[in-house]
């Protein structure tokens, strides 16, 4: 009786050892198998790129230099009325140049040498406004017909971060001249998308004395003059243009013409034989104020800078005296010559 007892124990022992087992391997397959990344790393992980931009207003764009130039690409302080110029703008911009919504210079006269302020609006006589924009145009402010000029200049690669902007210009005729303290400067300002903005200053330029003489009256006839005899014509006419002070001047040619036959001029006294004389007056008051010579001399007072459109002396008159023999008949011609002269 006790064997049996014994062996019936070892069988129900052994039953409940397969039965863990077999739990034990069902837990098994429930717990998820875990890899780290070292030990398969193509299979658990990919990438994909990313960028964003930003408009940082604390970043402005920067200019680095202002320049003058001729068109020789010559450095240059210097400019003359109705020459063409150029001026570089360096710039640069760390979201690149296609950031810049305008590059802008504006070309002016100031008055008492300190630089400021700069104008706003223009003026043909003491400022001018030029405006690059992205969409590549190069706009000269409205100069209100005057003879102010610019045209398409250089734009740099915009998907570099600096580059140079070069605006061409002509200053106009009556572009103030500078004396004394006065001087012209360009004030150059470059803006971005974000409004950021620098600006900068070329200063201590000169523009030079410019005059000009146009609508001058063609021809005068004293008609048939008697020897001995003193004859007026005129009016005559003539246009000065001028950025600065300056002086009418006149001349005639010491011989007038008659064919294979010539008078003289006298600058002294009264003519002699086969001589003449020639007075003029700018202001048609009826008095001989200036006896002409073969040089030139200033016919009137110092006038000051004129508009676009001119000073125009439209009441000048001659008179002519003929000496009393010597002037074989006919019809004689000479030139008398007008001349405006920085005064």
């Amino acid at each position: 009786m006790t064997k049996v007892a014994t062996i019936e124990t070892k069988r129900v022992l052994c039953l409940v050892m397969v039965a863990a087992m077999l739990i034990a391997t069902l837990l098994a397959a429930m717990i998820p198998t875990f890899v780290s990344a070292a030990d398969n790393e193509a299979d658990n992980e990919g990438t994909t790129g990313g960028s964003f931009t930003t408009n940082d207003s604390s970043s402005p764009p920067l200019i680095n230099s202002v320049g003058l130039f001729t068109t020789a690409d010559v450095s240059t302080t210097a400019m003359d009325p109705t020459v063409e110029y150029w001026i570089k703008v360096d710039v640069t911009d760390n979201q690149t140049l296609e950031h810049l919504t305008s590059v802008q210079v504006t070309i002016y006269y100031d008055a008492d040498g300190d630089h400021s302020p700069v104008p706003t609006s223009v003026d043909n006589q003491t400022a001018a406004i030029i405006t690059w924009t992205p969409t590549n145009t190069w706009t000269l402010t409205d100069m209100g017909g005057g003879t102010w000029s610019s045209h398409a200049g250089v734009t740099p690669t915009l998907t570099n971060n600096t580059g140079t902007f070069v605006f061409h210009f002509v200053p106009g005729k009556v572009a103030t001249e500078n004396t004394g303290s006065a001087d012209w400067d360009i004030y150059a300002e470059a803006t971005d998308a974000a409004a950021g903005e620098d600006d900068a200053s070329l200063t201590g330029l000169d523009m030079n004395w410019y005059g000009e003489i146009n609508t001058v009256t063609a021809s005068v006839d004293f008609g048939s003059v008697a020897l001995n005899t003193e004859d007026e014509a005129g009016p005559l006419s003539a246009t000065y243009i001028c950025n600065g002070d300056y002086s009418q001047q006149a001349k005639t040619d010491a011989q007038w013409i008659n064919g294979s036959y010539n008078v003289d001029l006298e600058t002294d006294t009264d003519p002699g034989d086969g001589e003449f004389m020639l007075w003029i007056s700018e202001d048609g008051n009826g008095s001989q104020d200036l006896q002409l010579s073969a040089v030139y001399q200033n016919v009137d007072a110092t006038e000051g800078i004129t508009t676009e459109g001119g000073n125009l002396q439209d009441e000048t008159y001659l008179w002519l005296t003929l000496g009393a023999s010597g002037i074989v008949s006919g019809t004689y011609t000479g030139d008398i010559n007008f001349a405006i002269y920085n005064s």
